[in-house]
């Protein structure tokens, strides 16, 4: 803004973030000392998925001679853009407000106060990722002066963990074979398995084009799993 600066003053911080669970795998050459008569081998598998959600940001921008009247005036515009997402298809319960916040708006030499900037911004959860460009548009057609994302996520995300688990385990056991044949043993049966974790991991996830063509490619997805196997050896 020619002729001022921008001071912020928090009223409301972030209201939600999502949660992020962190595991730990065993890396090849940590110190593990495998028990006498067994062999100790970790594990991974993979699979490979498409995205089929994805979240948008929409931000409002409001200003205004007071506080109140910034505040109240981002509150309708926000408002706004809630009912057209909405009414594109959006459920209430896919619809999060992750940001309110207000600057005073002062003069370059520190002195008066010249007006109030106030902003929020929601996060819509889409289910159908086709639906971009119809929620985009109806998002920036209701008063959204900014747009980011989308954020892509596969809903089916535990059983396909679950694949790649059984992948892990199974590759543990080749690699378990290999190394008792090389070392003249007969491999066992499981006596202890430990589970590494795993993240899904974007492999191409492009954002989406600009507003007028917000189409969205949804491009795929790794979800990995990592295992630490003991088996007994004769």
């Amino acid at each position: 803004m020619d002729g001022m600066k921008t001071i912020r003053i928090a009223i409301v911080a972030a209201l939600a973030a999502g949660a992020a669970v962190l595991a730990l795998a065993l890396q090849p050459g940590s110190a593990a000392t495998a028990p006498a008569g067994s062999i100790v081998v970790q594990g991974s598998g993979s699979v490979t998925t498409v995205p089929d959600r994805g979240a948008f940001s929409f931000g409002v921008v409001t200003r205004a001679k007071t506080a109140a009247a910034a505040m109240g005036a981002n509150g309708d515009a926000m408002q706004n853009v809630v009912a057209a997402l909405k009414q594109a298809g959006i459920a209430a319960a896919d619809l999060q407000t992750t940001q309110i916040s207000l600057d005073v708006n002062v003069a370059d030499n520190g002195g008066a106060v010249t007006g109030y900037t106030a902003t929020s911004t929601v996060t819509a959860q889409l289910r159908d990722l086709s639906a971009a460009g119809k929620v985009v548009d109806a998002a920036v057609g209701a008063g959204a002066d900014s747009v980011s994302g989308p954020s892509l996520s596969k809903g089916d995300t535990d059983a396909l963990y679950a694949e790649a688990l059984k992948d892990a385990v199974a590759d543990a056991r080749a690699k378990a074979q290999t190394l008792a044949a090389a070392a003249g043993l007969a491999l066992g049966r499981v006596t202890a398995v430990s589970e590494g974790g795993g993240q899904p991991v974007p492999i191409f996830s492009p954002a989406a084009k600009p507003v007028g063509a917000p189409n969205v490619e949804p491009g795929t997805q790794e979800i990995d799993a990592t295992v630490t196997v003991t088996f007994s050896t004769s």
